[in-house]
C-alpha cells in the first residue's frame, strides 16, 4: 500500500512492541528474584534449624545409656567448655544443610539458583543441665519417672521431715538434761552432808558415794560415741570404696552458660518424681552390685553425706534415719500408758534407792531418751539387715524392754512388717533441699561415668542442654543484579526433650 511517503515505513508498533517485552520482561524477572529471595531465606532459617538439629544429635550417649539424660558434651572429651569449637561444629552444620550440592542434588541432577553464602554464626542462649539449680537434668529426671510415682512418697513424706525435727529436738534437750540431772544431783550430796554436819552426824564417805547412780544420758553419750556403723551393720558388709576420680561437681567452681533466664519452680510432683529417678538410678547399701564394682556403692548415701568415701556418706544417712527412728519412737513412748508406767517405776526406784526423790522426773525423762534411742538402733540393725520396721510403733511392734535399757545388744527383728531400707530412703529424700539433691546425683554420674567408661575428663557442667543461636546469610542477585546481593539473618534454637 502506498502511503505517500516516499515509499518508508512507519515503525512505532516494533519500538512499542520490543519496550513492552522489555518490560514484561522486567517484571517477569523481578518476580523471579523475589521468589527466589524468598526461596534463599526460607533455605537459610531450613538451614539454621537442621544444623542445631545435627549438633544436638552429637548427644552423650553414655549420659543417655546409664541415665536417661541428654546433653551435648560443649567440652567435646576435653572437660571444660570450649565455646569456639562448638561455633565451629556450628558452622560446619549450618553450612553444610545450606548448600544445594548434597545428596538429593547428585540424585536429582538439580542446579543450585540460589547463590546463598553462611558469613557468620553466634550463640545467644547457653544453657547448662547444671544451670539454674540444675534445671536441665531435673526437667528430663522428672519426665522418665513420671509413671513411678509410688504413693508411699505422697503419704508418709511430711511425717518423716516432722520426725526428723523432733528427733534432733530430743538429742538436743538430752544434753541440756544431762548437765541439769548433774547438777542437780551434786547439790542433792552437797545438801545430805550439810544436813548430816548441822546435826554433828559423821557421814562415812561410802554412804556419800552411794548417793552415784548411773546417768542414763551418760550412757547415750557412750552409744553416741561408738558412732551409728559399729551399732548398726557388720564391718564385713561394709564398703572401703573412695572417690579419687577428682573434684565432684558440687564443690567445685561450676561453669555456666549464659542468658539462661530465671530457674522454674520445682513442685511437690516434681520433687517425689525426682526421688523415684534417684531410687531407680543410683545404688544404695541394699543394693546388689558386681563385687568388683569400682565407683562408689553407696550412691544414694552420698546425696546426705556428700563425702568422699562410702561408709563416710553411710554414717551420715544412718544418722539422719536414726533422728527419724528416734523422733517417731519418742512419739510412741510418751503417749503409750504402759511404757510410761514403766519409766516412772524404774525412775522411782533409781532415785529412791539412793535418797533423791526429787530427780525422779529428770531421772524418768533421761531414760525416756535413752529407751528411744537404744529402739532406734535396734531400727537401725533391722533395716541394714533387709529387714521392716513399721514406721509408726505399736506396744507389739516396740521391741526393747525396759529391762535390757542398762544391757543393750542391738539385734535386728526377725518378722516385723512396715518399710525396709529404701522405702525409707524414699522418705528421707524429702528433707533434702532440692538443688542439692540435683548437683549431688549429678556429681555421682560423673563420677561413675569417669571411672566405668573410662572417660577421666568428663565434666557435666559442660554438657549443654539448650542453646539459641543467630546465623547471618548473603545470597548474590541472579535476576536482578542487584549491587551487593543480599544480607539477611535468622534464629534457631534446640532444647533437649521438647517436641
Amino acid at each position: 500500500m502506498y502511503s505517500g511517503t516516499g515509499g518508508r515505513r512507519e515503525a512505532q508498533i516494533t519500538v512499542f512492541l520490543s519496550l513492552l517485552l522489555l518490560l514484561v520482561t522486567a517484571a517477569v524477572l523481578s518476580l523471579l528474584e523475589s521468589a527466589r529471595v524468598q526461596a534463599c531465606r526460607a533455605r537459610g532459617i531450613r538451614a539454621a534449624h537442621l544444623g542445631m538439629f545435627s549438633l544436638f544429635g552429637e548427644y552423650d550417649r553414655d549420659m543417655l545409656e546409664m541415665y536417661d539424660i541428654f546433653l551435648l558434651d560443649g567440652g567435646f572429651g576435653e572437660g571444660s567448655l570450649r565455646e569456639e569449637v562448638l561455633l565451629e561444629h556450628l558452622y560446619r552444620e549450618v553450612q553444610t544443610n545450606s548448600r544445594a550440592d548434597g545428596l538429593g542434588s547428585a540424585l536429582t541432577g538439580a542446579a543450585d539458583y540460589s547463590g546463598i553464602s553462611l558469613q557468620g554464626v553466634d550463640i545467644e542462649v547457653l544453657e547448662l543441665v547444671t544451670d539454674n539449680g540444675c534445671q536441665g537434668f531435673l526437667s528430663q529426671a522428672c519426665d522418665y519417672a513420671a509413671g513411678s510415682l509410688l504413693p508411699a512418697a505422697l503419704e508418709y513424706g511430711g511425717d518423716c521431715a516432722e520426725a526428723l525435727v523432733l528427733g534432733e529436738e530430743t538429742l538436743d534437750s538430752s544434753g541440756d538434761l544431762g548437765e541439769n540431772l548433774e547438777e542437780l544431783r551434786e547439790q542433792a550430796r552437797e545438801e545430805a552432808e550439810e544436813d548430816a554436819r548441822d546435826q554433828g552426824i559423821s557421814v562415812p564417805s561410802d554412804i556419800v558415794e552411794g548417793l552415784e547412780f548411773e546417768n542414763p544420758i551418760q550412757v547415750l553419750r557412750r552409744y553416741i560415741s561408738m558412732g551409728i556403723l559399729g551399732l548398726a551393720a557388720d564391718e564385713d558388709v561394709l564398703s572401703d570404696a573412695r572417690m579419687d576420680s577428682g573434684t565432684p561437681f558440687s564443690r567445685r567452681n561450676a561453669q555456666t552458660g549464659r542468658n539462661t533466664g530465671e530457674a522454674g519452680s520445682v513442685g511437690i510432683a516434681d520433687s517425689l518424681l525426682f526421688h523415684e529417678y534417684i531410687l531407680d538410678k543410683f545404688p544404695c547399701f541394699s543394693a546388689e552390685l558386681p563385687e568388683d564394682f569400682p565407683a562408689l556403692r553407696y550412691q544414694c548415701e552420698y546425696l546426705f553425706g556428700g563425702e568422699e568415701e562410702d561408709r563416710e556418706n553411710l554414717e551420715a544417712y544412718l544418722n539422719r534415719l536414726l533422728l527419724v527412728r528416734l523422733g517417731f519412737n519418742t512419739v510412741y513412748l510418751a503417749g503409750s500408758s504402759a511404757r510410761q508406767a514403766e519409766l516412772e517405776a524404774l525412775a522411782s526406784a533409781m532415785t529412791g534407792a539412793v535418797g533423791l526423790p526429787m530427780l525422779s522426773g529428770l531421772v524418768k525423762a533421761a531414760l525416756e531418751i535413752l529407751w528411744a534411742y537404744e529402739e532406734s538402733l535396734v531400727d537401725i540393725r533391722t533395716l541394714c539387715t533387709g529387714g521392716e520396721v513399721p514406721l509408726t510403733k505399736d506396744d507389739s511392734s516396740f521391741a526393747c524392754s525396759i529391762q535390757q535399757i542398762f544391757s543393750f545388744a542391738p539385734e535386728p527383728q526377725k518378722e516385723a512388717e512396715g518399710l525396709d531400707y529404701r522405702e525409707y530412703m524414699r522418705l528421707l529424700l524429702n528433707t533434702l533441699p532440692m538443688e542439692e539433691k540435683a548437683a549431688r546425683a549429678l556429681d555421682m554420674a560423673e563420677h561413675t561415668i569417669r571411672v566405668l567408661r573410662d572417660r577421666g575428663s568428663f565434666q557435666v557442667d559442660s554438657g549443654i542442654f539448650r542453646m539459641e543461636v543467630y546465623a547471618a546469610f548473603r545470597g548474590e542477585g541472579i535476576f536482578s543484579g542487584r549491587a551487593g546481593g543480599y544480607t539477611w539473618s535468622t534464629r534457631a534454637g534446640y532444647t533437649y526433650g521438647e517436641s
